[in-house]
């Protein structure tokens, strides 16, 4: 990432672990503020990770239009949004091989 990101912010939804916290720690270190947005266990369990130093934690489920407004209600803007929550179910196919789907 490169220069013309001060006074902008970023949200990352699943910013807490895997490819979205990853998305969220290029974000800071490019100098943007970030919000990384994810279930509440999960930013509870990244506040001791060190990777997410100056990175806002908030909790998130994108499955409720109350979580995502609160979310959002106190920024004064929103520059990029990243989306990188998902759910993942596993299952048996009628032959009973595994099966993996990804809800996004």
């Amino acid at each position: 990432m490169g220069d013309g990101f001060d006074g902008k912010c970023a949200v990352v939804t699943g910013g807490t672990r895997g490819i979205g916290a990853a998305i969220a720690q290029a974000f800071m270190k490019a100098g943007c503020p970030t919000i990384a947005a994810g279930p509440k266990q999960e930013g509870e369990g990244a506040r001791a990770g060190s990777e997410f130093t100056g990175i806002e934690l908030r909790p998130l489920d994108v499955t409720s239009e109350a979580s995502v407004a609160e979310l959002v209600r106190d920024l004064e803007r929103i520059d990029f949004v990243v989306n990188c929550a998902a759910n993942q179910a596993t299952a048996a196919d009628p032959d009973g091989h595994s099966v993996t789907w990804t809800l996004q």
